[in-house]
């Protein structure tokens, strides 16, 4: 149960993040859908909450580094702002191609369907397929048993 949690929450953590992203307009002054049910110190609260998760966010990730042998992964954690956008891009992608064309499989192409394929007349060992031989246990006799 513990890894359904784990893994739905992730998927649901970047399918509602734009929902998260749209209270920064609050924070600039922009138009929202709830800037007139929130009131100024309200949205100030939520938009500081917001500042000081990413905050943390980023101090967890920088601890993360900590020891000396890792130290040089810590400006990586900057493009955690680029690794959020991207992960929900491909959330919706892939929820686009499942109900659009639910039995597509989008493989990443690695060079090796360049490569020639094998000749498989040129094997060396040719081994001749084994008869399939099922054995299945003897029924009981349902008269003299």
């Amino acid at each position: 149960l513990g890894v359904q949690v784990l893994f739905g929450g992730s998927l649901l953590s970047v399918m509602l993040a734009p929902v998260l992203w749209s209270y920064w307009l609050l924070a600039l002054g922009l138009p929202h859908p709830l800037r007139g049910s929130l009131s100024q110190p309200a949205a100030l609260a939520i938009s500081l909450f917001f500042f000081a998760s990413y905050l943390l966010n980023l101090a967890v990730m920088l601890v993360g580094c900590w020891r000396p042998e890792h130290w040089h992964l810590a400006r990586w954690t900057l493009t955690v702002d680029l690794y959020f956008p991207l992960a929900t891009i491909a959330a919706g992608k892939a929820l686009v191609e499942m109900v659009a064309r639910p039995f597509y499989w989008d493989k990443t192409a690695h060079g090796i369907e360049d490569a020639p394929a094998p000749d498989p007349s040129a094997t060396a060992i040719r081994i001749a397929p084994q008869p399939h031989v099922v054995h299945r246990p003897a029924l009981a006799d349902p008269i003299g048993g």
